[in-house]
């Protein structure tokens, strides 16, 4: 890293972008409706067991494609990178408690598929009839870090004509009861970012891989932040990456 310290790893182009802070008692309402008035419409089997962040992630997915005018686009070849943060604590907790108390309680064969890695990328698949590659990276305290890094290797392959990626977590991280119940005010938050190949005049942000030595917040709140900021406002949001430098979101 010394030898390099500015060294541009890959650089990929933002398409589009949107964020969604719910509190966690609106979320309910999210589930009917995720999207903005005229949306496309996500069936609600997809969204009826569907874990607080994998519905605050579509909502935020649903607002980006409105908000970059993609309504009427086929998103058939693109692939999903869903990024949740400690994915399923909430309900998994009721499902623990129940069972601790009642061994004969059955799981309900809707936890796993809803409260897992990859059912936030999973859900953005159905959602927008996706038919490319979809999985869930990270799940832990360096989501944001580890989720971005693997959507540059991604859509650099060039495989891919665009590549969704969802990002979400709590915020403050809640504490369940074991009725599923947080004692603190929580909201969870998302961020949806396209991205595409290296295209000049048809980004909105730049997301670099740099290899570099500079410090950085790694948190999705800072992310979300940046980019709910009128352009211009900061030159830049930077996240350091363990091994290879700093992952970098730039207006341009």
């Amino acid at each position: 890293m010394a030898d390099h310290p500015d060294s541009v790893l890959a650089e990929v182009c933002v398409g589009a972008f949107a964020t969604a802070s719910v509190p966690l008692p609106e979320i309910a309402a999210r589930r009917a409706a995720p999207g903005p008035q005229g949306s496309k419409p996500v069936p609600l089997k997809h969204m009826k067991h569907a874990d607080d962040q994998t519905v605050v992630g579509i909502s935020a997915l649903l607002h980006a494609v409105h908000a970059a005018g993609w309504g009427n686009a086929s998103f058939h070849d693109w692939g999903a990178i869903g990024v949740p943060r400690f994915v399923g604590r909430m309900n998994i907790a009721v499902a623990v408690s129940q069972s601790l108390h009642d061994p004969t309680w059955g799981v309900s064969p809707n936890i796993i598929p809803n409260q897992s890695l990859h059912s936030l990328s999973g859900t953005i698949s159905l959602a927008l009839g996706l038919h490319g590659p979809n999985f869930g990276v990270g799940g832990g305290p360096n989501a944001v870090a580890e989720g971005l890094l693997t959507a540059i290797s991604s859509i650099q392959s060039d495989r891919l004509p665009g590549l969704w990626v969802v990002l979400s977590q709590f915020d403050p991280e809640p504490i369940p009861d074991e009725k599923g119940v947080s004692a603190i005010p929580v909201t969870c938050m998302a961020a949806a970012i396209a991205l595409i190949s290296t295209r000049p005049g048809r980004s909105v942000l730049r997301l670099v891989a740099r290899r570099s030595t500079a410090a950085g917040g790694t948190a999705l709140p800072r992310l979300i932040d940046f980019l709910g900021k009128p352009a211009g406002a900061n030159s830049a949001w930077e996240c350091p990456v363990n091994g290879v430098g700093t992952l970098e979101l730039t207006v341009t």
